[in-house]
């Protein structure tokens, strides 16, 4: 069965949110729980580089994932923001991973079962793709080659 037909077979809801403080319980302990094992995917973690970091013309995006049949519970998420362009029409808008050098990991948080990680990358892959209109490159560097979503 290939992925496709995967996520035909149990489709997940995307929920959209725009910016840390707006995500829903089920999110929120999500990433309580990530933090847990890794402080480069906590809420603390996020919410200082927004501090620090991000401009109040930037846009932060959060894309959290759940299945169709329970989508109050999220089992991924994935934290991305956009700048504005740098250098007028020509330059792209780039949609990036809420990380910098600072940052020696970055990924999506996962807490669902190995199994559906490829049918989750797909449902965030096909958001990612819905909003297209809004970037035109993706850059999630440092992403963990170590990670199942890999």
């Amino acid at each position: 069965m290939s992925t496709g037909d995967a996520a035909m077979k149990k489709p997940w809801v995307i929920q959209r949110y725009e910016g840390i403080e707006d995500i829903s319980e089920s999110c929120r302990q999500l990433f309580e729980r990530s933090g847990r094992e890794n402080v480069f995917l906590s809420l603390e973690w996020f919410r200082n580089f927004i501090a620090t970091v991000v401009q109040k013309e930037d846009c932060i995006r959060i894309y959290a994932a759940g299945r169709k049949s329970d989508s109050n519970h999220v089992m991924g998420a994935i934290v991305l923001w956009r700048q504005p362009r740098k250098t007028g029409v020509l330059s792209p808008y780039i949609l990036q991973g809420l990380s910098n050098y600072y940052t020696a990991y970055f990924g999506p948080v996962w807490q669902g079962k190995e199994e559906d990680i490829d049918e989750f990358a797909a449902a965030l892959v096909g958001a990612l793709l819905e909003d297209r209109r809004e970037w035109e490159v993706l850059d999630l560097r440092p992403l963990d080659s170590e990670s199942p979503i890999f």
